[in-house]
């Protein structure tokens, strides 16, 4: 694909974009993390993070990011992108749907009826 059509100005306003977005989103992790390890609570946070996925998230959102900005100067063809986003859908709900099922045969065992 050719990036001819793309005006230089416009590409590096959307890498200037992208660098403080990036940095907002830290820098905002940071303070929270670092107030929730301050007040004694840091097990509670790091179960959070640890059951919201946050590692998985963080992965699957800048794949999307770079999928997109590689596509929008055109280093990368549309099927190209549609693969891509495709194979994190069905990687984000296999996720999803096994720790349904993980989820669901941890249930406690009823106790012994006398």
């Amino acid at each position: 694909m050719d990036s001819q059509g793309i005006d230089p100005e416009i590409l590096r306003g959307v890498q200037f974009s992208i660098v403080i977005i990036v940095t907002v989103i830290a820098v905002c992790a940071t303070t929270i993390a670092a107030i929730a390890f301050l007040k004694a609570e840091a097990e509670a946070f790091s179960l959070m993070v640890q059951k919201a996925g946050a590692l998985q998230l963080i992965t699957v959102m800048s794949i999307v990011a770079a999928a997109c900005f590689l596509a929008l100067i055109g280093k990368v063809a549309p099927e190209g992108v549609i693969s891509l986003l495709s194979g994190i859908a069905g990687y984000v709900l296999g996720g999803y749907s096994r720790s349904e099922r993980h989820s669901t045969s941890q249930a406690p065992a009823p106790p012994p009826t006398p």
